[in-house]
């Protein structure tokens, strides 16, 4: 908690490849909630405090929908983590920071897939689900 969340260092620039013939500096921005790390390589081209209001986003966006999310959320439900942050960036730009749009979205796209599932599998006897089992209360 007492760290940097930028770090800048010459020994990245092997790592993160070349530049291209350009004077740009690359940094890694990293940012820690809970349990998750979030760990994110830039150039001169974004913004650092821009990408730690970004992930601020993505994490709000994630314990709105997951209410307490954790790494199992993540690797389980990967569609719609996916989901949330195709919400807040799309084409390579920041368009949505509003939490409640963004779980509105998601909460639509989750039960127009369902409905989708259900009218595609014959087995089904489209009724909504019950309630899912947190995998983070597992143990």
């Amino acid at each position: 908690s007492n760290i940097c969340n930028f770090l800048h260092a010459l020994e990245l620039e092997a790592f993160l490849g070349p530049k291209d013939g350009l004077d740009e500096r690359r940094c890694i921005v990293c940012r820690n909630y809970a349990t998750l790390y979030f760990v994110f390589a830039i150039d001169d081209a974004e913004s650092e405090l821009g990408i730690l209001d970004l992930t601020q986003v993505f994490v709000e966006g994630l314990g709105q929908h997951f209410e307490n999310a954790c790494e199992l959320d993540l690797g389980f439900y990967f569609d719609e983590a996916h989901h949330i942050l195709a919400e807040i960036i799309q084409g390579s730009i920041a368009l949505e920071a509003n939490g409640d749009e963004i779980s509105n979205s998601v909460k639509l796209a989750l039960k127009a897939r369902r409905n989708s599932f259900a009218s595609a599998n014959p087995l089904s006897l489209a009724v909504e689900p019950g309630p899912e089992v947190d995998p983070c209360k597992l143990h």
